[in-house]
């Protein structure tokens, strides 16, 4: 259930909660920052994990290699912070959006992965 849990709500929980508030304004905001909680929630319990195992195989070269990610997640931050300011319309529309952008691209790019893993071990 919790694996049910983190896998949909980074991709629903921006969706709904940008509705809220394009519909409903300031006055749903709670609604909005629980599926906020629930999505950061999430995303600080599987990115320490990921990092974690990411780095595992390479033991002698963890050290670059937890530069190379710390300076990827930081600059994806910057962009998507970036994009988030050029679309800003007055509602959490464009930030919920990007958030559910993000959450459907490392869906698609994780299930590429996979792919491209077992069709390199049946070969």
């Amino acid at each position: 259930m919790l694996i049910l849990v983190m896998g949909v709500s980074p991709v629903l929980a921006p969706i709904v909660g940008g509705q809220i508030m394009a519909w409903f304004e300031w006055r749903f905001i709670w609604g909005t920052a629980v599926l906020l909680f629930v999505y950061v929630s999430s995303v600080g319990c599987m990115s320490p994990n990921t990092t974690a195992m990411a780095l595992a195989a390479h033991g002698a070269k963890a050290g670059s290699a937890s530069a190379l990610i710390g300076s990827l997640q930081f600059t994806l931050a910057a962009t998507a912070s970036t994009l988030v300011g050029a679309t800003n319309n007055g509602t959490a529309l464009p930030m919920s959006a990007l958030i559910a952008l993000c959450g459907v691209s490392a869906f698609v790019l994780y299930h590429m992965l996979i792919q491209s893993r077992q069709l390199a071990t049946t070969a």
